[in-house]
């Protein structure tokens, strides 16, 4: 099997393996087809126990970690559309929280607009979208358990304080 590797100490703590189990057909006592696979971890240190993992809240964390890495990449949509084109192109973003941001963002443009009109609308979306790259993961931060997991939310939050710097110079110098 693999190495079982503790993230702290970069030690190998065990090894990973599997077990086949045949099942017989309880009438005829002949094996089933599809045998159950056990998979387990052997332990190599002193620790007796692992510690058990709450599958719902696994999962729950796996889910908003995807949320998370889809608005980024939504935001990264966004500022290489801007960088491209020099605007945003409507219908180009699909992701409900940049979407009507971008709608509400251009509905403002539809009228004659002053200058400081118009430093505002750029200072107020700049403002939002900076507020959008920090929220969920101020959010996540405070709930995420599992080490892989606050780990992949490190590698975002660098992203997003990137991203938010890059707003904020595009909006300032329209």
């Amino acid at each position: 099997g693999s190495p079982i590797i503790h993230v702290k100490s970069n030690k190998v703590i065990g090894v990973a393996t599997f077990a086949i189990i045949k099942k017989l057909d309880p009438v005829t006592k002949k094996p089933l087809e599809t045998p159950l696979v056990r998979r387990f971890g052997y332990r190599l240190d002193s620790i007796k126990a692992w510690q058990p993992i709450n599958w719902p809240a696994f999962a729950s964390q796996a889910a908003e970690m995807d949320n998370i890495e889809e608005l980024t990449q939504a935001l990264i949509k966004l500022i290489k559309d801007i960088d491209k084109n020099g605007k945003i192109t409507p219908g180009a973003h699909t992701h409900p929280a940049v979407k009507s941001r971008i709608d509400a963002y251009q509905n403002q443009y539809r009228g004659r607009m002053s200058q400081i009109d118009i430093t505002n609308a750029n200072n107020n979306f700049a403002g939002y979208l900076k507020t959008l790259c920090r929220n969920d993961i101020t959010a996540a931060q405070a709930h995420l358990t599992y080490d892989y997991f606050r780990r992949k939310l490190e590698e975002e939050e660098r992203q997003r304080s990137e991203i938010a710097e890059v707003f904020t110079a595009m909006f300032q110098s329209k």
